[in-house]
């Protein structure tokens, strides 16, 4: 063995006298208090976060439980159990807030509470896409009709030519929302009944009053001015005072309510 191949031998092993191979130096870790202020921190910071899921979460199982025994109470003829759970609904309903007006003025309507189911409706027709207005509408002119027969049938004819036009007015401005031009089967549905709805209640207008013919012998009894046993009593006239007095003021917010109605549904541009 020469001198150069004694020195190209292989090298021994390192003796792991200091520790064997060099390992690269570690991270120093943070002290321990400020990991639990880090924790704390994003903690406390997405809380709000998970809290508003939360809610939103709750809300949507909420809205559909309430939704549901609505329905079921106005299907089993408990309308007014049906508007007083819809009402529940009003408050904090930001993902389609037309819907619980219309299913409350819609079970008011059927309940025959006529003034608080056009306020509902209209507040419904406010907030509806354009894609559910007819819909809305629908409903909203049937409770205006409806509330005029109420009058009509009570006498008050004034009143109840003012809330037929109401009603007409809901029902001929849904062609600005495409009632009368829109080709889906459920607006063919809609745009047929409110089609009918509109020869119906203008029938309703044109519709003379009927007239109260006398009874035989009635004028000739008056007439005959008897001394004093058919004049009516101070009391009767004051009864019938109060009963002309009554149906004046009933006409007049007949007229109110037929008019604001129709600035309801003809001044908003929907």
């Amino acid at each position: 063995m020469t001198l150069f191949e004694h020195d190209l031998q292989s090298p021994q092993p390192v003796s792991p006298a200091h520790g064997g191979p060099h390992e690269p130096p570690r991270r120093p870790q943070p002290p321990q208090h400020l990991v639990r202020r880090t924790r704390r921190r994003l903690f406390w910071w997405s809380l709000p976060v998970v809290l508003v899921i939360l809610a939103i979460a709750w809300k949507l199982v909420s809205l559909q439980l309430v939704t549901d025994g609505a329905k079921n109470d106005f299907e089993a003829g408990d309308y007014e159990g049906s508007a007083d759970r819809s009402g529940s609904l009003l408050v904090g309903n930001v993902i389609e807030p037309w819907i619980p007006y219309y299913n409350r003025g819609t079970a008011l309507a059927t309940f025959q509470n006529y003034t608080p189911a056009t306020d509902d409706l209209g507040e419904a027709l406010t907030r509806a896409p354009a894609s559910e207005r007819c819909m809305v509408r629908v409903n909203l002119a049937l409770a205006w009709e409806q509330q005029g027969d109420a009058y009509r049938g009570a006498g008050y004819e004034e009143g109840a030519i003012r809330l037929y036009e109401t009603s007409l007015a809901v029902i001929r401005d849904g062609a600005a929302d495409g009632c009368q031009t829109d080709e889906t089967s459920r607006a063919l549905e809609q745009r047929d009944t409110l089609q009918t709805a509109d020869e119906r209640v203008q029938a309703k207008i044109d519709q003379q009053p009927p007239q109260v013919l006398p009874q035989p012998g009635q004028d000739d009894a008056q007439g005959e001015g008897s001394s004093g046993e058919n004049d009516p009593s101070a009391e009767e006239k004051l009864q019938e005072r109060g009963d002309q007095a009554a149906e004046e003021k009933a006409q007049q917010d007949a007229e109110e309510r037929g008019r604001g109605g129709a600035g309801r549904t003809t001044d908003k541009p929907w």
